[in-house]
């Protein structure tokens, strides 16, 4: 951005009023009076000659090509009278008769010689020259291209600066109030986008403003996707909701009517019935975890909000797991820390706001998973830790583990791996798509990781409350 100024401002001075003026630096001035004394002198013309090409040189390699834009020779210099015309009696270049004019509109003790930029060629002057008893303005007249880099040393030297100053300041409000006007619609259109990956209505286009562009034709197509997008989601929601209602009625009387039945027959006939039985509570279950998942999204939790102790809370979740844990000789290895430091229950308890039985639900799950899938007298991995203001705990399990690819869906209801999570160990792919509604209600965080060697290993990253 700051290029694109510096190259505005410099083509702006090259290219306003048609012929720009510019002063001329010591050493030009120096190479005009040397011409100018050369020209008055007395020298025989052949060594005249060779030292004014010497002279003219000086400002860059010589371009034996050089044209006036007119197509008329080149001339490297010019000697101008009192009748604007030059030795030859020829109407003298426009920007040479500029340089007179502008010289008599300056103020006592402005330097004559200057620099006058017109189309590709440079004018440098005028210069006062007594030829023949005649006074002449002499004129310098190069091509651009042969002063290079030094052109802009010109153009720094006959440009004040407040000038410098003040087009900056006006150049870099201008180029803010443009990079304002592309970014915030960006911003806008990100925001949105972040809101709409949570499941929060939003609308892109309002929060456009007065514009009528190109953004807020693309905000408003955002916000018809967007509407789209939600619509489907809630339906699914709804769907999902509503069909874990219908079904629980009609099995509550199959459980009602089993139990008449099981009374009624004998003992040889009744494993059937309890068979049937079991496979209904399992339904039951599975769609009273549907219920949960459906109220979760919607926010719904049916319970009062009150301070939880974490360190309390684990240890009341082991206690209950343990029972599983020791039909299966698997023992808890447990870490306690604080920014890497350890320490005891009683001097740090870890206390955040939110729904304990919810919590603990969720938490109990994938502890109760990581029993499960690991292997006889295998090891589970418990840690509490704080890090600054969040609780960060992480349950690793020495099962088969979870393909890489398969990470971000574990947490998606009724995913099942091939492998370790297979529906012959129970569940129906429910517990921790539980687990991650319920830890998101509570404004945490719920990944999953390959645990190396081998196992899974998930971490939860919960706010605390501030202390103090």
């Amino acid at each position: 951005m700051a290029l694109m100024v510096v190259a505005t401002f410099f083509s702006w001075m090259l290219s306003r009023d048609g012929i720009n003026f510019h002063k001329a630096d010591r050493n030009i001035v120096a190479v005009m009076d040397k011409l100018a004394y050369v020209l008055e002198s007395d020298m025989p013309k052949p060594r005249k000659k060779r030292v004014v090409k010497k002279l003219l040189n000086s400002f860059a390699p010589p371009m034996f090509r050089d044209r006036h834009p007119s197509d008329n020779p080149f001339k490297p210099y010019y000697l101008i009278d009192e009748q604007l015309k030059d030795r030859n009696n020829e109407l003298a270049p426009e920007a040479a008769i500029a340089l007179i004019k502008h010289k008599h509109h300056k103020k006592k003790g402005y330097s004559p010689v200057k620099i006058a930029i017109q189309g590709d060629l440079i004018f440098i002057g005028p210069k006062p020259v007594l030829i023949d008893g005649k006074t002449y303005q002499l004129f310098i007249a190069q091509h651009i291209g042969r002063f290079k880099g030094r052109m802009l040393l010109h153009i720094l030297h006959s440009v004040s600066w407040w000038q410098f100053v003040v087009y900056f300041l006006l150049s870099g409000i201008l180029c803010f109030g443009l990079a304002w006007s592309l970014t915030r619609p960006i911003k806008v259109l990100q925001s949105a986008s972040r809101k709409i990956a949570n499941g929060e209505p939003t609308s892109a286009k309002q929060k456009m403003g007065q514009r009528r562009d190109e953004f807020y034709h693309l905000a408003d197509d955002f916000d018809k996707m967007s509407s789209k997008i939600l619509n489907t989601i809630n339906s699914q929601k709804q769907l999902l909701s509503d069909v874990s209602h219908e079904l629980r009625s009609p099995l509550t009387r199959i459980q009602i009517t089993l139990g008449l039945l099981d009374k009624e027959l004998g003992n040889g006939e009744g494993k059937h019935i309890e068979r049937i039985e079991r496979e209904c509570q399992r339904m039951d279950e599975m769609i009273g975890q549907l219920l949960n998942i459906a109220a979760l999204e919607r926010g719904q939790v049916y319970e009062e909000e009150q301070t939880i102790q974490l360190n309390q809370l684990i240890d009341d979740i082991l206690k209950d797991a343990s029972f599983e844990a020791t039909e299966k000789q698997i023992a808890f290895e447990i870490n306690k820390a604080v920014d890497g430091e350890s320490f005891e229950y009683e001097k740090n308890s870890m206390a955040l706001t939110g729904y304990y039985h919810l919590l603990y639900s969720a938490i109990e799950n994938i502890v109760r998973n990581a029993i499960r899938y690991s292997p006889e007298k295998g090891t589970v991995n418990i840690s509490l830790t704080q890090q600054g203001n969040e609780a960060v705990i992480a349950i690793a399990d020495q099962g088969e583990g979870v393909d890489q690819t398969d990470l971000d869906n574990i947490f998606k209801p009724f995913f099942r791996t091939d492998q370790a999570r297979a529906r012959e160990q129970g569940g129906a792919g429910l517990g921790l798509a539980i687990s991650c509604r319920a830890i998101k209600a509570h404004g945490g965080r719920i990944s999953a990781e390959i645990n190396h060697p081998h196992g899974l290993l998930v971490v939860i990253q919960l706010p605390l409350l501030k202390q103090g």
